[in-house]
């Protein structure tokens, strides 16, 4: 087996691995001739209020009740996108699945033979594609248009005082998981999370399952820590997974920039075609040249009323950001 062969079978290892550590893995499901993870959606909000707890151990209970399966986990995102959603359509009569609504992401909507189903729109997701003649950070700076060039060079003077020091897998001691995950969370704070609310345990639950291709990022500026970010280094991609900031987002744009940017200049170090941020921040990212990909969630749903209800309740309030996506490349 081939180098590249054996860091794919690694890596498809660590995904199941990964999977079946989340608390609301399920199980899988064949569709398609392929293996598919399923879990039950978890709502929780870091404000970690009574009320708060209260409306989303509601919504878990009708989640339940309505037998939702998501395929793949909200905490391992940017790994189970369907590619290919002709084989859904039977979803609902392969025999031993079970039954319910089934949730997918994909990259497109165009569903067909299917009577009830409902989708929407999400963010886009932002990938880099690297171009086989940046070798180095220059060579990259140079395809852009002199505007963001000047932008980017701006974003890294503001942060020049600032230094990272790289962790891969276990280097990743319980100090460093417990400082960012504090990180993440306060990140996070306020936002509804569709994820298991422990987050230092799904930082840990990344760390076992794919070892040294899980690398870490930790930022800091005058000995205090100001923000960090962490990865997956896939056989040709790389994916960024978390990040999180000392401080309110509105107050670390320039840092935030600065480790986008150099995601970048890892990925082409280390030879990969792309770097997929991931979502959200959408025309901030694309300033960085990365482009959006259409993502949609889908919901297959075999109760008329269920699904009569489900597109009633999309009219009514469901409304899909809207992004400016920018050009930073000169041609």
């Amino acid at each position: 087996m081939s180098i590249a062969a054996t860091h794919t079978h690694q890596i498809t290892q660590s995904l199941q691995d990964l999977y079946k550590k989340m608390p609301n893995y399920t199980g899988s499901i064949s569709v398609g001739g392929q293996e598919w993870p399923i879990s039950r959606t978890i709502f929780s909000n870091t404000k970690e209020t009574r009320i708060g707890a209260i409306s989303f151990a509601l919504l878990n209970i009708i989640s339940r009740i309505s037998r939702l399966h998501l395929v793949g986990n909200t905490a391992v995102p940017c790994f189970s996108q369907v590619t290919d959603i002709e084989p859904w359509e039977k979803v609902h009569s392969i025999s031993g699945n079970p039954y319910g609504i089934y949730l997918i992401n994909a990259f497109n909507n165009k569903v067909k033979n299917v009577p009830h189903y409902i989708s929407f729109q999400a963010d886009p997701m932002m990938v880099v594609n690297i171009r086989p003649h940046w070798k180095t950070f220059d060579d990259y700076l140079s395809d852009f248009s002199s505007k963001y060039r000047v932008r980017c060079k701006k974003v890294l003077k503001d942060t020049e005082h600032a230094t990272f020091t790289e962790y891969h897998g276990e280097e990743i001691t319980v100090a460093f998981l417990e400082e960012i995950a504090a990180l993440l969370k306060k990140t996070l704070s306020g936002k509804i999370l569709a994820m298991p609310p422990n987050l230092k345990q799904v930082i840990s639950d990344y760390i076992t399952s794919f070892g040294k291709n899980y690398v870490v990022r930790i930022y800091k500026q005058n000995e205090k820590t100001i923000g960090f970010i962490g990865f997956v280094l896939m056989p040709e991609c790389v994916m960024a997974m978390h990040l999180g900031f000392a401080t309110p987002e509105n107050q670390n744009m320039p840092i935030y920039q600065r480790m986008l940017y150099e995601m970048v200049d890892y990925t082409i170090q280390n030879q990969r075609k792309t770097l997929n941020l991931g979502r959200t921040a959408v025309e901030i990212k694309s300033c960085m040249g990365a482009e959006p990909i259409e993502n949609y969630y889908i919901a297959y749903i075999k109760s008329p009323i269920i699904c009569a209800f489900a597109n009633f309740y999309k009219k009514l309030f469901y409304r899909p950001k809207k992004y400016t996506v920018r050009k930073p490349f000169k041609d």
